[in-house]
């Protein structure tokens, strides 16, 4: 489970990095989708 949720982080930040790369947006922008992603580990880590 744990090994999981690690590899979907791992691809939510490649994810994050790639569409960043594309639109070149800004840093600010980039850690609001990263927090998104975290809370939707995070409700997966409770179910």
């Amino acid at each position: 489970m744990s090994t999981l949720v690690l590899s979907q982080l791992f691809l939510y930040v490649i994810e994050i990095i790639f569409i960043a790369t594309i639109n070149d947006c800004d840093v600010e922008e980039l850690f609001v989708k990263q927090n998104r992603h975290l809370k939707v580990i995070n409700v997966m880590k409770i179910r």
